[in-house]
């Protein structure tokens, strides 16, 4: 393999290794007009990525370190 081919696998597999959060904040929440399905309307979003390995207290440590400021919610779905 190419030296880039070997960097483009390495970044694969770190990616697998992770998951990916959505911190959004000082937004708000609405109704879209034509079919009444929620939105999320004005505000920041920041993607978090983490070790799929870590625990629930090191995610929160996580997020509370800045990352998410503000108020925000936890939305398992």
């Amino acid at each position: 393999m190419s030296g880039e081919g070997e960097e483009g696998m390495m970044m694969m597999m770190m990616a697998k290794n992770k998951v990916k959060f959505l911190c959004s904040h000082s937004g708000k929440i609405l109704p879209r007009p034509p079919d009444g399905q929620l939105k999320y309307v004005g505000g920041e979003t920041r993607v978090m990525a983490v070790p799929r390995t870590i625990d629930f207290s090191g995610l929160m440590e996580k997020l509370m370190s800045g990352v998410c400021e503000g108020t925000w919610f936890l939305n398992t779905n």
